[in-house]
């Protein structure tokens, strides 16, 4: 009996296909490529249907969806608030895929409630009745399993920790995301390290001394070190920086001319 698994993700679309043993029998992933509100859910339906008229074709028809979404799914209105995805404050998804589904059971939840199930039931938290699933990615979220049940707390937000609270003063950028999330997943720390690079190529960022014991002055990163992180760290969150004076007081020497600087700086944006 075939099962089809959905996971959306902030930038990705994972659809595959299970036994009811948990065996993987096929899967895809399909980039979202910045699609927004209902782009999102007609690339879910066509890839739905693509999938479901195949098994049919093979006499192996779907017997239940499962959808994981990178949010929280409010199960008595049927709708899905993803903050990562433009336009699903309470987008109607069951009702969509229902639509679609020719009478096929479909069950929705949070990501960070389908990851600790799944590791609950075929990985590292089996046989457990406490354990917790970080997931960091596009956002980050926790899957919570205690005392053998999910903790899901008011409104479903249980482990929606993204919206933790890391520092003060609260900043605009935490208002979709929250501060961990815009300090920590993968989508903020490139944003954060892109936003460093920018400012320590305008002269305008500078680090703090790094080493008291040998009296470093204050420190910069020099256009020969962010072209070295360009080229050997596709995601950019290595930096790099030399002291600008070395511990005797002797100038370290600079690299780089100003149209260098330039050129780094067009291909950060």
């Amino acid at each position: 009996m075939p099962l089809l698994a959905i996971d959306l993700g902030g930038t990705k679309l994972a659809l595959a296909v299970f036994s009811q043993e948990g065996d993987l029998l096929s899967e895809e992933k399909i980039n979202l490529d910045k699609r927004k509100s209902a782009g999102v859910a007609q690339l879910i339906a066509t890839s739905v249907t693509t999938i479901l008229d195949k098994q049919r074709n093979k006499g192996e028809e779907i017997k239940a969806i499962g959808v994981s979404v990178p949010g929280i799914f409010h199960q008595k209105e049927g709708t899905v608030w993803a903050p990562n995805i433009e336009g699903w404050k309470n987008y109607p998804l069951l009702k969509e895929i229902k639509s679609i589904a020719r009478n096929i059971p479909v069950t929705i939840d949070s990501d960070r409630t389908c990851s600790i199930l799944g590791e609950w039931w075929k990985g590292a938290a089996q046989n457990c009745s406490d354990a917790i699933f970080l997931a960091v990615g596009t956002g980050i979220g926790a899957g919570i399993l205690t005392g053998g049940r999910i903790l899901r707390g008011a409104n479903n937000i249980a482990g929606a920790i993204g919206w933790m609270a890391l520092e003060h003063p609260f900043q605009h950028q935490y208002k979709d995301c929250g501060c961990f999330e815009s300090s920590a997943s993968g989508d903020g720390i490139a944003k954060l390290a892109r936003k460093i690079a920018r400012e320590m190529l305008d002269g305008r960022l500078w680090l703090p001394e790094v080493n008291r014991s040998t009296h470093y002055h204050a420190t910069y990163v020099r256009p020969y070190w962010v072209r070295e992180m360009k080229k050997n760290f596709k995601t950019g969150l290595h930096v790099f920086y030399r002291p600008r004076q070395w511990g005797d007081g002797s100038e370290v020497p600079s690299w780089g001319t100003a149209e260098e600087t330039a050129e780094i700086a067009a291909k950060l944006d």
